[in-house]
């Protein structure tokens, strides 16, 4: 009889063609058959601030306060938003979820839609392509559509097989769809982007290049076609520094500054419950209040992804306290991440785990939790990996 895992795997040879020749992907790690079981009102807090925070991203006036300080990130304002997004929670121990921070380009949906698939008879991915299209589209019904994947060492990614799972789907949507090298981008005589294949200007860009902003010298030429406004870049620069970029969770947690936007009362009031006040290293008196203080806090870096580089600071070395004390992070508040029981190899143990939502705009697409053991999500414990979620 196969287990779980087994009869994952399979699932996704099956689904998805580009895998049957590649035997190397691994998903014990990955995904876990547990089902992590919350209230409503969690969905409910978690649906409102997601709401507010979409609405304050669309307000002129704070686009414009950010652009003070970040002219280039959205000298440029394209026609779409960004597919894909997640906005990831701890539970506080007063069963509230707060917000830990904001990716503009998460992976995990492919994996978790077919852990619905198999365990539920359910799906999410007519909602992923109707954000596809539009955000490729707008509202036309044009349905031709030039695309590709973008990333750096595309063909050494940690995920690479995740990537083919992409090309498959937009592909069966009768898009015209690669991968892309960000190392390997060729452009037309006018600057738009070519596609590998075939050798048309490409109409959509799924970027997954952890360049957020373009800023980089080997972007240049990729930031110019994405101004062209002719290749849809999804995400995208603005995207992210609207929402994602952690100087955000820094500027939302300085006492009044949301107050001066179009936000409701009660709207102020839900962010103010789930955000966690995050500071700049710098905005201590000096290393060692930062020091005394490093007991209540966790440390990031301020242009990060995938936990790298993260510290709680009960934790820290000395030496990595210095490092971050002299660099360019953020200090949050910890607040720790919530547990569940679970059975596994006959044992029941207990793991942490946070909570994330696939989300385009303002829509949330899908709900799941990721279970791991030690200090961050990491993958690399068996048993754990994405979990569904129910809100009961």
């Amino acid at each position: 009889m196969q287990t779980f895992h087994e009869q994952y795997h399979q699932h996704l040879k099956n689904t998805y063609s580009s895998l049957m020749g590649l035997e190397s992907f691994n998903v014990e790690n990955l995904v876990s058959p547990y089902l992590v079981q919350l209230p409503t009102h969690v969905l409910t807090e978690s649906t409102q601030t997601i709401d507010a925070l979409f609405k304050l991203s669309r307000d002129p006036n704070y686009r414009n306060e950010i652009q003070k300080n970040d002219p280039r990130a959205l000298e440029y304002r394209p026609e779409n938003y960004a597919v894909l997004m997640a906005y990831d929670f701890h539970i506080d121990s007063q069963g509230h979820p707060r917000l830990i921070e904001i990716n503009t380009n998460a992976s995990g949906y492919l994996f978790c839609n077919e852990l619905y698939r198999i365990l539920e008879d359910r799906s999410a991915l007519d909602l992923l392509k109707l954000s596809f299209f539009e955000d490729a589209h707008g509202k036309t019904t044009k349905t031709e559509t030039s695309a590709v994947i973008l990333d750096e060492e595309i063909f050494k990614q940690k995920m690479f097989f995740e990537f083919l799972m992409y090309r498959d789907l937009l592909n069966s949507w009768g898009w015209t769809a690669d991968l892309l090298n960000v190392e390997d981008c060729a452009f037309a005589p006018t600057g738009d982007l070519l596609h590998p294949r075939t050798g048309k200007v490409v109409d959509f860009v799924y970027n997954r290049f952890c360049d957020f902003k373009l800023a980089e010298e080997r972007s240049k030429k990729l930031f110019n076609s994405y101004k062209s406004g002719l290749t849809k870049y999804s995400p995208n620069p603005f995207e992210y520094t609207l929402l994602a970029d952690k100087q955000r969770l820094m500027d939302w947690s300085r006492p009044g500054w949301l107050e001066q936007f179009s936000l409701l009362p009660d709207e102020l009031e839900i962010l103010r419950t789930v955000l966690i006040p995050t500071r700049h290293v710098n905005t201590y008196a000096d290393c060692e209040e930062l020091w005394e203080k490093r007991k209540n806090l966790f440390f990031k870096p301020k242009e990060s992804f995938g936990g790298k580089a993260t510290y709680r600071g009960k934790n820290i070395s000395r030496k990595a306290f210095e490092r971050i004390c002299e660099g360019d992070s953020v200090a949050q508040e910890y607040v720790p991440a919530p547990t569940v029981n679970v059975m596994f190899k006959n044992i029941e143990s207990e793991w942490k785990y946070d909570l994330r939502f696939y989300v385009y705009k303002n829509q949330i697409q899908l709900a799941v939790a990721r279970i791991y053991q030690g200090q961050v999500t990491n993958f690399n414990t068996l048993g754990g990996g994405f979990a569904r979620v129910s809100f009961t």
